[in-house]
């Protein structure tokens, strides 16, 4: 299949911000595109409204998906403290914004749309992970529904806080857990559910996505507790949603290990732990940024009572291998994904494949409309939170065995870490 459109998948809040404010960035990718899908500014009831917090360049998958979704929503504010980044990308995807439309915060948005001009249906952060938290909160008391970037938060008690105050608001909040909105993985993981497969013995996620020291340097809040975290946080918390979404199972107790290899940063460039499951089975997890940039990697293996599940991406390019026990191919996934693909509407599951961001919108209006969870929701959000946190905790205990679920904990305690 094509290549996406993206090697950087895993890193969702990539943009060149300065933690002294939550919504400062700025864009270093001026290259224009040609838009034959341009929105207008012309309201539209029937359309959401969707306001942009981060303009750096996982922007641009936002900005994407709502060119390719242009009766569903319709862009109507950029946040960043940099003008001139929220003037690009207004360019670049023909938004057709005004200078009025740009905004410094969060909080001037609304506090400029109140009375006059009507709040935004839809407040997407691409900001730091460390800001998530208070700009989600602002939006959501303000009555927005949320699209924020993975991780939710750094802090699993801001992250329960955010569910209360999504589930009191009545609101709904999407994370970028991409990785659910492949076709191809519902399928697998219909099948595990029914049982085709026999019981679960065990798993395995690796994440190698390389990074240089540049990437880091790019920006002061990269690869820091506050704000950031490292290799587990930032690119292997997909891997781990998909595979514990998957596999259909909860971990019980976490040991894991984290290591600074190759890089100058406060944060890890390399983590591993194993997960016992709830059903007694052993998940394996390891995520690097210490391998080459040319190799992006992120691979899934399960290992079941009648056959063996492998599936990944390999510098931007899905694969999947099922062989049953005797080594013969088994399943038929991606004559099974094609037709599923035609079914639910080819051109809609084929932008999704190449721009995820345009599945998750997609998910998130029929959620609004239906009053329904999104698919990778508040729920799957803090759950993912905790199950990375509680890597670090054990880490931070020297490897010892951490229960789940935990009490409390958030990424900054791991300020007290020493590497050796």
């Amino acid at each position: 299949m094509e290549k996406r459109d993206n090697d950087d998948i895993n890193d969702a809040n990539d943009t060149n911000t300065n933690t002294t404010n939550p919504t400062n960035t700025n864009n270093n990718n001026t290259n224009p595109t040609t838009n034959t899908t341009a929105n207008n500014n012309t309201p539209n009831n029937s359309r959401l409204t969707v306001a942009l917090a981060g303009c750096g360049r996982v922007a641009r998958k936002h900005a994407k998906a709502w060119n390719q979704l242009p009766d569903l929503y319709q862009p109507v504010a950029l946040i960043d403290q940099s003008k001139e980044a929220c003037r690009s990308l207004n360019q670049e995807f023909g938004l057709g914004l005004a200078e009025s439309d740009f905004y410094t915060d969060v909080a001037s948005l609304f506090a400029a749309r109140a009375g006059v001009k009507t709040k935004p249906d839809v407040v997407a952060l691409t900001t730091p992970s460390g800001t998530h938290y208070s700009l989600a909160k602002t939006a959501l008391e303000h009555g927005s529904h949320v699209f924020v970037e993975k991780p939710m938060t750094l802090d699993l008690e801001e992250a329960r806080e955010l569910k209360n105050l999504a589930q009191t608001t009545h609101r709904k909040i999407a994370v970028g857990h991409i990785y659910r909105f492949f076709p191809l993985v519902d399928i697998i993981r219909e099948d595990i559910a029914a049982g085709v497969y026999g019981r679960i013995l065990a798993a395995d996620v690796v994440v190698h996505w390389g990074h240089d020291q540049a990437y880091y340097d790019s920006a002061a809040w990269r690869g820091t507790w506050q704000q950031d975290g490292g290799a587990l946080m930032n690119q292997t918390v997909h891997a781990l949603d998909l595979m514990v979404w998957l596999l259909g199972l909860k971990p019980a107790s976490v040991q894991g290990t984290i290591s600074r290899l190759t890089h100058v940063m406060e944060a890890e460039d390399y983590g591993a732990a194993l997960l016992k499951m709830s059903d007694g089975s052993v998940c394996r997890v390891e995520g690097t940024t210490s391998t080459p940039e040319s190799q992006h990697e992120a691979s899934f293996y399960i290992s079941t009572e009648k056959a063996q599940i492998r599936a990944g991406l390999r510098s931007g390019k899905p694969y999947v291998q099922v062989l049953d026990n005797d080594g013969k191919k088994t399943g038929h996934y991606w004559r099974r994904t094609l037709a599923v693909m035609r079914q639910n509407g080819f051109k809609r599951q084929l932008q999704a494949y190449l721009n995820p961001h345009t599945g998750i919108y997609w998910d998130l209006a029929q959620a609004i409309s239906a009053d329904r969870h999104p698919r990778a929701d508040v729920n799957s959000g803090l759950e993912a939170v905790e199950n990375v946190l509680a890597i670090y905790q054990s880490a931070l205990l020297g490897g010892a065995p951490v229960a789940l679920p935990l009490s409390d904990f958030s990424l900054r305690e791991m300020e007290s870490y020493t590497f050796e």
